[in-house]
């Protein structure tokens, strides 16, 4: 849904295909019966039918990943994917299916830096702690009463190894 507000149609039609995106046909979003359904669901109907095994790619949505700064050497990065129940990632007017995850992969880009940044920043961090501060695309409020998963509830502040007493 993301993806399809912020994306021309060309890439919708294109690259959006590659992680199980179809427009879907107006007024029949939420239909989940194969005759009543839009052009979307049937397409992906007819990709998943009889368990069929897919590959699929996309990208995460997450405050780091949206970033246009990269982060320096030696900054250690823990990323955890948490799995949503069957019924929120799959529309079907049955309850019988369940989604098999036989691998997943991510990819991380790196970056070849110029040895004079190296330095730059080794230099900067001698003097003191750095601090990236990170933009935040959606903020979330916690209930008290409620754990729930994948809120982002504090600062995040990245900072250097070395620290200075």
């Amino acid at each position: 849904m993301f993806d399809a507000l912020l994306s021309p149609k060309a890439v919708q039609e294109s690259l959006l295909t590659a992680g199980l995106f179809f427009r879907d046909s107006p007024g029949k979003i939420d239909a989940t019966e194969i005759l009543n359904a839009g052009e979307g669901f049937k397409t992906r109907y007819n990709i998943c039918k009889d368990s069929k095994l897919m590959d699929m790619i996309g990208a995460l949505h997450f405050d780091l990943g949206n970033q246009s700064k990269y982060l320096i050497n030696s900054v250690n990065l823990r990323i955890k994917l948490e799995r949503n129940k069957d019924a929120f990632a799959l529309m079907s007017a049955s309850q019988d299916f369940k989604i098999v995850i036989q691998h997943a992969s991510l990819f991380v880009r790196k970056v070849k830096v110029a040895p004079s940044i190296l330095i730059a920043h080794e230099t900067a961090l001698s003097r003191g702690a750095i601090k990236m501060p990170l933009r935040r695309t959606e903020v979330k409020s916690p209930s008290r009463f409620l754990q729930e998963c994948n809120l982002l509830l504090f600062q995040m502040h990245l900072l250097d190894r070395y620290q200075r007493d």
